[in-house]
């Protein structure tokens, strides 16, 4: 039997069928042929080739990955887009592999899946997480459907994968932001680009009291305080609409009538052409700020008037006192020289002492209210050091000689000259011997003076050691406040008013050195003047 194609009119095909003809004694005597036209039959065969072949390239080159699995998820048919998805070389390279084991990324996802798309035959989609050759993970839209047999038996699960990993982190990465301006706790609105409100988060309502829906399509004007001139709006607009930002300070109406001030950063927002299509705004409640920054000038400027109210009363109170206490320490010197009876020239003694104590307090507050009014001016000379130190030495000879302690001046070097302000290191030095021999009552008091190297640096260092009672190191800090000392309160041992350190520091900082100490209780206490040269 063969199909040939007979010419006539046009070319058709049959099929002939031969069959030897016998006589009565079996011997062939000819041939039968019997043809039939199979044309129709030989087209339609050629068509579903045709159709087969454009069915599988539709397949094989399809942009959506497609599989077919058993109901035990074993893999029976792939294309090859969905081993590129899974990044595998060729569709060949992932039959057979277990869709459980091998590319769900969680196992239940396909419980859930067979169990919800079991019970019909529509077609579902599932975002979900798969494993991909190396190891990495993919987000892909999942559609499954199930093929059934005539008796309604699972064939197989036929699934259509779309690769949308990148949809998916730009999706979750949208629902964060979301969330975040959601959840701010800066109030954020959003308009367009004639500036009517598309959004408004939560804060706006909290803030403002008005709901996003009552102001969706409205201009922000809605909230405005009518206490910005036209200019302040106008620079603003223009700022925007230049494709700048702006920032400022706002005061806007709250929908009971209420003011409140905000702190703003109002932005441009670009499409990929570079035109402006919305504008956000960001915003800050500064209202408290503002109150407790007024209140904050308003305590400063009250405290500014009382330190010149009281700096005022002191300089006023020293002058008014230091003139009569001049005449006082005159009579009071000449009184002790001249009197001979022993009670009278004691308490004439007495009187001399408690007016120069007394004077050189109101001196010490003098000076203080010139550091605070900035009065006290930097004026610096050549001058040697060891004799300007060797002079302030031989000042407290005698008070060191009445209370029998070693007392001496050290240095290092013959000679050194330095630029400074000689009034105001004398002053600092001033303070500090005579501190050394009030709180030192027996052992020793060495003032020295030596030259060094730190750091590169050359320095002068001039220190006031003394054997006193020395400073614990939790007060160490407050000695240098105004009126602060280590004993404290009217059952205080050793008297002063507290300001000599402080101004000592001040006194240092004005000439451009530092002053540091080392004490430890019983021991004593060694001041540190530093200096670069």
């Amino acid at each position: 039997e063969m199909d040939i194609p007979f010419l006539k009119s046009e070319m058709r095909t049959h099929s002939i069928k031969f069959a030897p003809e016998h006589d009565d004694k079996g011997k062939v005597v000819g041939v039968i042929a019997i043809g039939r036209d199979i044309t129709e039959y030989k087209l339609a065969e050629m068509a579903l080739r045709e159709s087969q072949k454009k069915y599988k390239d539709i397949i094989e080159y399809s942009p959506i990955g497609i599989y077919q699995s058993t109901p035990q998820g074993e893999i029976i048919f792939a294309n090859n887009q969905l081993a590129k998805v899974l990044g595998y070389d060729s569709s060949l390279n992932i039959l057979n592999l277990d869709m459980v084991k091998d590319i769900y990324y969680d196992p239940s996802e396909r419980i859930k899946i067979t169990s919800q798309i079991s019970s019909g035959s529509e077609q579902r989609d599932f975002d979900l997480k798969w494993k991909k050759k190396d190891g990495s993970l993919i987000w892909v839209t999942n559609s499954v459907r199930i093929k059934r047999d005539d008796s309604g038996n699972i064939q197989y699960f036929e699934g259509f994968v779309r690769d949308i990993d990148e949809r998916k982190k730009i999706e979750i990465e949208l629902i964060k932001l979301y969330a975040a301006v959601e959840q701010s706790s800066a109030t954020i609105v959003i308009t367009d680009v004639n500036g009517n409100i598309e959004y408004a988060n939560p804060k706006f309502n909290e803030l403002t009291g008005y709901t996003i829906e009552e102001v969706k399509g409205k201009n922000p004007r809605i909230i405005s305080s009518g206490n910005h001139p036209s200019e302040f709006y106008k620079n603003m607009w223009e700022t925007i609409i230049s494709g700048k930002d702006w920032y400022g300070e706002i005061q806007n109406k709250r929908k009971n009538g209420e003011l409140f001030w905000e702190y703003a950063v109002i932005s441009p927002i670009k499409n990929n052409d570079g035109l402006i299509t919305n504008f956000v705004a960001i915003k800050e409640d500064i209202s408290e700020k503002k109150k407790i920054l007024q209140e904050l000038v308003l305590a400063k400027e009250k405290a500014e008037e009382m330190n010149k109210v009281k700096s005022i009363f002191f300089a006023n109170m020293s002058h008014e006192l230091r003139t009569p206490f001049v005449g006082i320490l005159g009579y009071a010197d000449l009184l002790s020289q001249t009197l001979t009876d022993p009670e009278t020239k004691e308490m004439a003694v007495g009187l001399l002492n408690t007016s120069k104590r007394m004077k050189d307090t109101l001196t010490k507050i003098l000076n203080l209210s010139k550091l605070e009014f900035n009065e006290v001016e930097y004026r610096p000379r050549e001058i040697e050091v060891a004799e300007l130190i060797n002079m302030v030495y031989k000042q407290y000879l005698i008070a060191a000689q009445n209370k029998n302690l070693s007392y001496n001046f050290e240095k290092n070097f013959e000679s050194l000259v330095i630029s400074t302000d000689d009034s105001l290191l004398t002053e600092v030095l001033n303070n500090l011997i005579n501190n050394a021999i009030i709180y030192t009552n027996e052992g020793e008091i060495i003032i020295s003076a030596e030259k060094q190297i730190k750091n590169g640096l050359d320095l002068l260092i001039i220190k006031v050691r003394d054997t006193g009672i020395g400073i614990p190191e939790e007060k160490q800090g407050i000695i240098w406040e105004e009126f602060r000392q280590v004993s404290e309160g009217t059952t205080r041992n050793y008297q002063g008013t507290g300001l000599g350190l402080s101004i000592a520091k001040k006194y240092m900082k004005l000439l451009g050195g530092k002053i540091n100490l080392e004490s430890e209780v019983g021991k004593g206490t060694t001041f540190i003047l530093e200096f670069i040269l």
